[in-house]
């Protein structure tokens, strides 16, 4: 069952492992019904990367995830 809260403006779920659950699925039925080998995620060293590069290992398997380092304008050319 969703517990949901609202704040008045946006509706927060505490029920994290389905949620999990259901992204996981969603990105398995969407990458097959694709025909597509696998994804890419853009790694930028944020939690909402980090979160997408998760969920799609735990739907599609490590193989089939590929991680795509950008160049950090906050870095410089160290990150070129």
């Amino acid at each position: 069952m969703r517990d949901v809260v609202s704040n008045g403006t946006a509706a927060f779920r505490r029920d994290g492992a389905e949620l999990r659950a259901e992204c996981t699925s969603f990105l398995g039925t969407v990458v097959e019904d694709a025909g597509a080998d696998g994804v890419v995620v853009e790694l930028d060293g944020g939690v909402e990367s980090s979160a997408v590069a998760t969920v799609a290992v735990e739907a599609l398997g490590p193989e089939r995830v590929y991680g795509l380092v950008l160049p950090s304008s906050t870095l410089g050319s160290r990150s070129a």
